[in-house]
Parts: C-alpha cells; sequence; structure tokens
C-alpha cells in the first residue's frame, strides 16, 4: 500500500467513526481530491430525525478580532449564530436568536453583520458574539439572504417582497419598500440585494428586477423578466455584477443578462428553477430545480455543458481552482470545473443542503447531521 493510499485509507477509518455514511468516494481512493482537516458537532439531531434539512452557510470571516488564521461563522436551523477557529474547529462563541438562520455573515471592521429567519438584522462583536444592536425588519419578515452594506447603511431584503436600508452604527430603520405580488401563484425564495455604486439591485416575486436609490429607496429602474409569463415568475435569485451585465433569474422563464446601463436584457438562457449561480471570473454555475448544474459564460449566456446530477434541486456549489463542490441533497458530489465530470462525493449520515464555503484551498461544508466539514483541497 502507498503511503498516500495508507493515509486517505486512514481518513476513511477516522471519518467512519464520527458519521456513518462520513466519506463516501467514486471510483479508486486514489481519485479522492479532499482531505478532513477536522469535523466539529455544532448541535445534537433531535433522537429519530426525519430527513433534517439545514441551509445554513459558512462564511469565513478574518480581521484584527478573529484568531489568525480567520474564523467560520455558521448559521443554523438550531436557532443559533456560531463562530469557529477556522484551524482546528473549536467553537468560540454561539449566539442564541429567535428562528432558525439561514443567511450568511458579513464583515465589518471587527464586527459582523448576520439577518435571521426570526424576523431581525444583528450586529455582533466578532470577538465574543455580543450583540452590538439588533433591528427588526419591517413587517418582521424573515431574512433568508446575505445582507450588504455600503459605508453608512446596511441593506436587506426579506421573504414578502420587502427591502430596506438601516444605519450600519444604530441599526435604525432609514426606508423601506414593498412591491405587491401579483399573480396567483409563485414560488417561495427570497433574492438578495447588489450594491452598485448607488444602486441597490433585487429581484421580486412578480418578475421583476429593480434598481433602487441606496440614498433613499427611490425607484430608479426596472427590468421585466417573465417573458410573458403569468405565473412562477419569481425572481429569487440574489442578482451577480458581471462586466457591463447583471445576471439573475425568473424562476419560469430561464436566466437573463441585463445592461447595468439601460437594463435591455442581452441575453436569455431559457430554463425552469435556476438557482443563483456561484461565479468564478466570467464562468457562471447555476443549479436549476431540475437536478442540473449548468456551466455557462456569464457575458454571452453560452452553455459550456450542463450535468445532471439527480431529481432534487443542487445547492449553490463551492467553487475552487480545479473543482465545483456541489450540495445535492444526500451528498456533496466533487466536480471537475472543465467537463463537469463528477469525481467523487462526501458522504454524511444525513447529507448536504447548505452552499460550501472556498477560501484559500479549503472548504467549509455544514451537513444536515449538525456537523461542520473543513475540507482541504488538493
Amino acid at each position: 500500500m502507498t503511503a498516500r493510499r495508507a493515509l486517505v485509507a486512514a481518513l476513511m477509518s477516522a471519518l467512519a467513526l464520527t458519521s456513518c455514511k462520513a466519506f463516501s468516494p467514486i471510483g479508486s481512493l486514489e481519485d479522492v481530491p479532499l482531505r478532513a482537516e477536522w469535523i466539529t458537532t455544532l448541535y445534537p439531531l433531535e433522537t429519530f430525525a426525519f430527513q433534517p434539512n439545514e441551509p445554513g452557510s459558512p462564511m469565513w470571516i478574518k480581521s484584527k478580532a478573529t484568531p489568525q488564521s480567520g474564523m467560520v461563522v455558521v448559521p443554523s436551523r438550531d436557532r443559533h449564530i456560531r463562530a469557529l477557529d477556522a484551524s482546528s474547529g473549536r467553537i468560540l462563541w454561539s449566539f442564541a436568536t429567535k428562528g432558525p438562520n439561514v443567511a450568511r455573515a458579513i464583515s465589518i471592521g471587527e464586527d459582523l453583520l448576520i439577518g435571521s429567519v426570526d424576523g431581525f438584522l444583528y450586529r455582533l462583536h466578532q470577538r465574543n458574539g455580543r450583540a452590538v444592536w439588533k433591528a427588526p425588519f419591517p413587517g418582521k419578515t424573515g431574512i433568508t439572504s446575505r445582507v450588504v452594506r455600503d459605508k453608512t447603511r446596511v441593506f436587506a431584503t426579506s421573504i414578502g417582497d420587502r427591502v430596506a436600508a438601516f444605519d450600519i452604527k444604530t441599526g435604525k430603520l432609514l426606508w423601506t419598500r414593498q412591491r405587491a405580488a401579483t399573480g396567483d401563484f409563485t414560488i417561495t425564495g427570497q433574492a438578495g440585494a447588489l450594491i452598485d455604486g448607488k444602486t441597490l439591485v433585487t429581484g421580486f416575486s412578480d418578475g421583476w428586477l429593480v434598481g433602487f436609490s441606496v440614498k433613499d429607496g427611490a425607484t430608479l429602474w426596472s427590468t421585466d423578466l417573465t417573458a410573458g409569463q403569468e405565473n412562477f415568475v419569481d425572481v429569487d435569485t440574489t442578482p451577480i455584477k458581471l462586466g457591463k451585465l447583471y445576471i439573475a433569474g425568473s424562476y419560469a422563464t430561464g436566466l437573463f443578462g441585463i445592461a447595468r446601463k439601460g437594463g435591455a436584457i442581452r441575453w436569455r438562457l431559457k430554463g425552469e428553477g435556476f438557482q443563483t449561480p456561484a461565479q468564478a471570473g466570467h464562468m457562471l454555475y447555476a443549479p436549476t430545480g431540475t437536478g442540473s448544474l449548468v456551466a455557462l459564460d456569464g457575458r454571452t449566456g453560452k452553455v459550456h455543458w450542463r450535468r445532471k446530477l439527480g431529481t432534487k434541486t443542487p445547492g449553490m456549489p463551492a467553487v475552487t481552482r480545479k473543482y465545483l463542490l456541489v450540495p445535492i441533497g444526500d451528498s456533496l458530489l466533487v466536480l471537475d470545473r472543465r467537463r463537469g465530470e463528477v469525481i467523487s462525493r462526501v458522504g454524511d449520515s444525513h447529507g448536504f443542503s447548505a452552499a460550501p464555503f472556498s477560501i484559500h484551498g479549503v472548504v467549509f461544508a455544514q451537513a444536515n447531521s449538525g456537523l461542520l466539514y473543513s475540507l482541504g483541497v488538493y
């Protein structure tokens, strides 16, 4: 047995003690491009848990208030936000909320900002997790997408077609806008927001992408992505800025490239259930509601490859130099970026639903079992 094979075999045995399907490769062990750095139990599953789903996505943060290696901030469905040492997986602090947590955190100096399904936006100290302030979202509807900020304001969207701006120092509500839903049927989801200079861009369940003034919430422009359809046209993807375009998708009508100046539609890729793509330069990797992952050039909409991964909607992949790590419910697939071929899979007793986060050759992946994995990619 080669030294490398022995190392991988030892890793397989160690992981098997943590989870009954901890690491399940496809093909030979030589093909597995991952190693486990550490595994931490965030919370215990309830007894006889039936198909648990953990959509909370981890985020790596580095500042003077974090360990030297950085800190992983993990929202979770057990109504806690946790911070872990990125190098060891040791839990540094835990902050309790009144509802599940899904949205990724963002960093601001030595604090962090994160929204919760409990209807509050929180600013927390990175060092100890204590609240600087918490602000109720108008209508107290849940926040499931990552917030964005400029120098003086933080912006959040919520379930219920609302967008709001808060003072970044105090949490005071500055303005809010709501767009009335149209049609008899919608897909429950929430588009996050994008800041582009003095414009805040987000989408709504009526199928429109809208640009607001960051200063006062005035509508600057709006673009119709319904393509003449009436039902299931929700724009619940978070907009992406790519060169001269915005990238956004309507559930029923496809993925679009939209001119940042004027809002004209430059290209459309037809399809159903496009989720927010992962971006790597001009390449986009977009999950769909039909169980596929699509790789396309965001400048033109040209498809490079399309891979059917199953019957369930894949989650947003983590992008590394050579691979894509895609949560598909029962496992985490490792795909070759260039061709979309499945190389291996990371198994777990209950699988993966949350989008992993990749940084500096390490992927942090939260499992439905309540475990957080740190996986080195080589």
